[in-house]
């Protein structure tokens, strides 16, 4: 109930959605839609400081992630190229984002694509659905930690090894994306 509230909210407040996406985290059986906004204050350039902004992606609600301009452009130009759908998901290679050995070993680039990164935000929605108004205290707190091998790297962990991105939803994406889309990828 919370959620739906805050999801509303958030929506109220940062208008319509750059695009919406299909997205879960492995143990859920049905794909949720996710409305996916952008803000020029999480551009990787922005002068907002990191980790809080500048070049960051959240998860907000179980309904709701926020990233840059720039980020959402890149999905958006990694699917035209490379088209995710829910029958041919894109997931976390090796289950983790910032670990290149085993991301090699998982015959995957050691870089990590933009839709891997929102797979990522897919799992944390799902642990959004799992742990109710405790996501914001429990993720807020171990986000900041990243991915690693200690206990409280578990939470990042389990958002790399359970999202699933299942595409972006037909007719969703926004005219300013879709406009950024027709400039060459160096502008901003």
């Amino acid at each position: 109930m919370v959620d739906r509230v805050f999801s509303a909210w958030f929506r109220w407040l940062g208008g319509a959605p750059c695009f919406r996406i299909y997205g879960k985290a492995r143990p859920e059986a049905d794909w949720h839609i996710i409305d996916v906004f952008a803000t020029h204050r999480r551009n990787s350039g922005s002068s907002w400081p990191a980790p809080f902004f500048r070049g960051t992606c959240i998860t907000w609600t179980s309904q709701v992630i926020a990233v840059g301009w720039d980020f959402a452009e890149s999905v958006l130009r990694e699917q035209a190229d490379d088209p995710a759908s829910r029958d041919r998901p894109v997931a976390v290679a090796g289950g983790r984002i910032g670990d290149w050995k085993r991301r090699v070993a998982a015959g995957a680039s050691s870089q990590t694509s933009a839709c891997e990164v929102l797979a990522h935000e897919c799992g944390h929605t799902g642990q959004v659905r799992r742990l109710g108004v405790a996501y914001w205290p429990i993720g807020g707190t171990l986000t900041l930690f990243r991915e690693g091998p200690h206990w409280y790297n578990r939470f990042e962990n389990q958002a790399s090894e359970e999202g699933l991105f299942g595409g972006i939803v037909n007719g969703s994406v926004c005219a300013e994306l879709m406009e950024r889309l027709q400039r060459p990828a160096t502008e901003e």
